[in-house]
Parts: structure tokens; C-alpha cells; sequence
């Protein structure tokens, strides 16, 4: 799940994008976004979409979780959601957002124009609506001087952290009559 637990002044390399970061965007991007539905497979992610989905309440969000116990459950939970939810946000889920599963996921949020919000760039390429994703050249970087960071024992200045990239899907937003202006346009790689 999240990140990797480490003594307190150890840097370590991160996992997960923070739910504050996803709310920051989602408030740029869907504003008009209330209710936010949350797929997930309760063994793995439950305490961490129980998590996310608290901490997008006190962001003033109404959430839906929906949990996903196996690929055969992934319908029923999709049309639990059907009428419910602005945004469908993706918890990188390996039951839910499996390969085999693009399409339903997809067709959904086309057929009742809710966006998806995606789990990384490969999912915006495929059609969801955004995603929140790391630079994974800085990523690199990052991992790099973090080592030899710790390799002269913590005696040179810290790496600057990775740098996070905000992808977007322009006909996805036009097919779902999403309206961005340049400025927001302009945010995405």
C-alpha cells in the first residue's frame, strides 16, 4: 500500500501519491464533483480506501466505497455506483484495475459520463480522464541521489524529492463534455 515505514529522519523512496494531492487536483479539474465513488478489493485496500475516502469527507466530498471481492463482483459494484457518483477515483488496486477490467471500467464512465480518474498514465492513454502519476525519470533520479545520500552516511544535502505528473485525456474530457479552460489544459504534460 502507502509508503514504507522507516525511523523517524530516514528518507525513503515514495509509493503512493497522498490523498490531499489527488484532492488538489480533483477540486482543479472536476469542480463541479461532489460524490466520489471508490472501488477497491477489500483485502487489500480496505484500511487504505477507509483512509482516502475519510480524509476526501473532510475535504467536504461525499464518498461511495465500494468494495470489489473478486473480478466477478465488478459489475454489481459498478452499477451500485451508477447513480450516485460524480467521479469514479481509482485506489491502484490489482483486482479492481487489472488489465482485464479496462474495459468494463471504461465503458462505464463513458456510458453514464462519469469521469475516471486513473491510477497512473497507462489507464489516462487507455481513456480514463486523468491521473495523478510520478515522473518516473525523477523517480529514478531521485532513488539514485537518495543513495548515495545514505551511502556518505547522510552527510550531503538531501535529494529533492520526486516530482509528480498530472496527465489528462483531451478526448475523454470532450466525450464526457468536460470543459477545461486553456490555463487547466495547460497544467498537463
Amino acid at each position: 500500500g502507502g509508503s514504507v515505514r522507516a525511523p523517524a529522519g530516514t528518507l525513503v523512496v515514495p509509493l503512493d501519491i497522498p490523498v490531499d494531492t489527488h484532492v488538489m487536483w480533483m477540486r482543479r479539474l472536476l469542480p463541479k464533483a461532489r460524490n466520489i465513488g471508490i472501488l477497491f478489493d477489500p483485502v487489500q485496500n480496505e484500511r487504505r480506501a477507509a483512509e482516502r475516502a475519510e480524509a476526501m469527507r473532510r475535504a467536504g466530498y461525499a464518498t461511495v466505497l465500494e468494495p470489489v471481492a473478486g473480478p466477478t463482483a465488478l459489475t454489481e459494484a459498478l452499477a451500485r455506483l451508477t447513480n450516485s457518483i460524480d467521479v469514479l477515483y481509482a485506489i491502484p488496486d490489482t483486482t479492481v484495475f487489472a488489465r482485464e477490467h479496462a474495459r468494463a471500467l471504461l465503458l462505464f464512465s463513458f456510458r453514464n459520463q462519469i469521469p475516471l480518474a486513473g491510477p497512473t498514465e497507462a489507464w489516462v492513454s487507455a481513456g480514463a480522464l486523468y491521473a495523478i502519476d510520478w515522473d518516473y525519470a525523477d523517480l529514478g533520479r531521485y532513488c539514485a541521489a537518495l543513495a548515495l545520500h545514505q551511502q556518505a552516511g547522510g552527510r550531503t544535502p538531501p535529494p529533492t524529492p520526486a516530482r509528480l505528473r498530472v496527465v489528462a485525456n483531451l478526448r475523454s474530457a470532450e466525450q464526457l463534455r468536460i470543459k477545461w479552460n486553456d490555463d487547466q489544459v495547460r497544467m498537463f504534460d
